[in-house]
């Protein structure tokens, strides 16, 4: 009986009868109790112990039997109205859920590799890997115009201000200088380019730009260079910090987005403070004979 038992589950999973599998198990251990009992009673037995096997279960058990010889298999047709609303469209079309090893929004080469596989099935499939090369080639087209506009309006108005190329080109050092370093600190530091963190670059320029303009404007009513950084460098100092540390705050976020925005920034903007105070005036020292013109009063 108990090898029937173990014959009926198997033929049960073969076939996709899953209520015939459970009566099988079900069988086989009342089986086994009923050997273990019978072992335990010895050479007394009764009719009494072998009614431990309800007629009920046995003919349920012969019903799924048969049931299970003739089964179909598992099909659509098994499935519940409400998973049929779910997965399966009104022209019998099938939705199919594939999941990656790992988030792929960590890796956006995994990303596009994920979504060609997925495309090599169905050409319309469609997902988080989708979604996410989307946003991220027009955060990036979006943001890389921004960049260049921002760089470009900057330039111009330090132009008109100015007048002096010269002049612009060293205004716009701390700038140039503080963009390079952050997206090259980033990247050492593993933080890939994504839709959150694209706009720290315009960010950055628009606020680094004032550091060069107080300098480069300080110097040139001056006529002594360290007086025109002594006069000007502390509140430089102090401006750029409070920024630093205002983006600076963004790093004790748990959104690793939000984390890489604020340290972004603040590297860029510290490194463009750093540069415009100290960095810049020796510039103008080594030049001062070429731009002496530049650097001092008419």
């Amino acid at each position: 009986m108990q090898d029937v038992a173990e014959a009926m589950i198997q033929l049960a999973v073969l076939s996709g009868t899953f209520e015939g599998e459970d009566e099988a198990r079900k069988l086989k251990e009342d089986i086994q109790k009923l050997v273990e009992e019978l072992d335990k009673i010895g050479d007394k037995i009764d009719i009494s112990s072998l009614q431990k096997i309800n007629a009920d279960v046995a003919i349920e058990f012969l019903n799924d039997l048969k049931k299970a010889a003739k089964s179909r298999g598992f099909d659509v047709k098994d499935l519940p109205e409400d998973i049929k609303k779910q997965f399966i469209g009104t022209d019998n079309s099938f939705i199919i859920f594939a999941y990656p090893k790992r988030p792929v929004w960590e890796d956006e080469i995994f990303m596009k590799k994920n979504l060609e596989e997925a495309q090599k099935i169905d050409k319309d499939s469609f997902g988080v890997s989708a979604l996410f090369i989307s946003v991220t080639d027009r955060a990036k087209k979006d943001m890389g115009r921004a960049l260049i506009l921002a760089f470009i309006l900057t330039t111009i108005i330090v132009y008109i201000g100015f007048r002096k190329p010269i002049l612009v080109i060293f205004v716009l050092t701390p700038v140039i200088t503080a963009v390079l370093f952050a997206a090259s600190f980033s990247s050492l530091l593993g933080i890939k380019l994504h839709y959150i963190n694209m706009g720290t670059f315009a960010i950055i320029v628009g606020v680094s730009i004032d550091y060069g303009i107080h300098i480069t404007h300080r110097l040139i009513h001056e006529k002594d260079i360290k007086r025109a950084i002594s006069g000007i460098g502390n509140a430089i100092l102090v401006a750029g910090l409070t920024t630093v540390a205002g983006f600076g705050s963004l790093l004790l976020a748990n959104f690793p987005g939000l984390r890489h925005f604020g340290l972004m920034i603040a590297t860029g903007i510290l490194i463009a403070m750093i540069t415009a105070v100290f960095i810049l005036p020796s510039i103008f020292s080594i030049f001062k004979d070429k731009i002496s013109k530049y650097i001092t009063p008419s």
